[in-house]
C-alpha cells in the first residue's frame, strides 16, 4: 500500500442522490424569471446553493429599487461581467448585512452575477429585508422570516424563502402608502419595481407547479 492510498480525499463525496452537476451561468440568467434563481436543484441542509441575477440601469431610466439584505450565513458574489462600482470577474464576500440594487443610477451599467451560499446543517438561519428611506436612509419597513429550504415528506417543490418573503413584502409595501412613508422624515417612497425583480412570477410558477403535481398525483390514483 503506497501513502496516496491513506490520504483523505480533498472534498468528500456527494450525499446520495445529489450528483455533481454544471450550467451556464450566461443561460441561466437569460432564462431565469426572477433574481436569485437557484442554479441547481439542490437547496436541503448542508447544501452549497448558487443562484444567479442580472441587472441594469441608466440615467433616466426606471430605478432597480434598494433595499437591505440579512443573512446569517455568508454569501459568495462572483461578477460573470459588469460595469460600475462591480468589475467584471470580482469575487466578494460582504457583510451579512448588506445594501442590493440601488436608487438610481448615475451612468449605465449592468451586471450578470452568481451568489452562493451554503445551506446550515441545524436550525437557526434566518434571513431579513428591510426598505431604507430614500430621503434619510432610516430603516421604514422591514421582514424577518426562516431561511432554511426543504422539501416537505410529500416531496414537492418549495420556494426559495428569499423569493417567497421578498415577493410577500414587496406586495404589501407597495399597496400601503403609510407603510411607504417615513416615520422619521416624512417622505413617501415610491413603490418597489417588483418587474424588475420578477418574484411574483416565480411565486406565481411555483403555484402552478404545485397544483400540477398534485393534479398528476391524483389522475395516477
Amino acid at each position: 500500500m503506497n501513502d496516496s492510498q491513506n490520504v483523505e480525499p480533498i472534498m468528500p463525496a456527494p450525499k446520495p442522490g445529489k450528483h455533481p452537476m454544471k450550467t451556464n451561468v450566461y443561460l441561466q440568467a437569460r432564462h431565469s424569471n426572477a433574481q436569485l434563481l437557484p442554479l441547481f436543484p439542490y437547496d436541503g441542509a448542508g447544501d452549497m446553493v448558487p443562484a444567479c441575477a442580472s441587472m441594469r440601469g441608466f440615467p433616466g431610466g426606471p430605478g432597480i429599487g434598494y433595499f437591505q439584505h440579512t443573512n446569517t450565513v455568508d454569501e459568495i458574489m462572483v461578477s460573470f461581467g459588469s460595469t460600475g462600482d462591480i468589475r467584471s470577474g470580482d469575487v466578494a464576500v460582504g457583510s451579512r448585512t448588506h445594501g442590493v440594487g440601488g436608487w438610481g443610477a448615475t451612468h449605465e451599467f449592468f451586471a450578470v452575477m452568481s451568489i452562493t451560499q451554503r445551506q446550515m446543517e441545524g436550525p437557526g438561519q434566518t434571513e431579513a429585508l428591510a426598505f431604507i428611506c430614500e430621503g434619510c436612509g432610516a430603516e421604514i419597513d422591514r421582514i424577518d422570516y426562516p431561511g432554511q429550504i426543504g422539501a416537505d415528506e410529500h416531496g414537492h417543490f418549495p420556494a426559495m424563502p428569499t423569493i417567497d418573503y421578498s415577493a410577500k413584502w414587496a406586495t404589501r409595501y407597495n399597496e400601503s402608502e403609510a407603510l411607504r412613508t417615513c416615520k422619521a422624515c416624512g417622505c413617501v417612497n415610491k413603490p418597489f419595481p417588483t418587474y424588475i425583480w420578477g418574484w411574483d412570477r416565480y411565486m406565481f410558477n411555483t403555484g402552478v407547479v404545485e397544483e400540477a403535481r398534485a393534479a398528476l398525483e391524483e389522475a395516477a390514483k
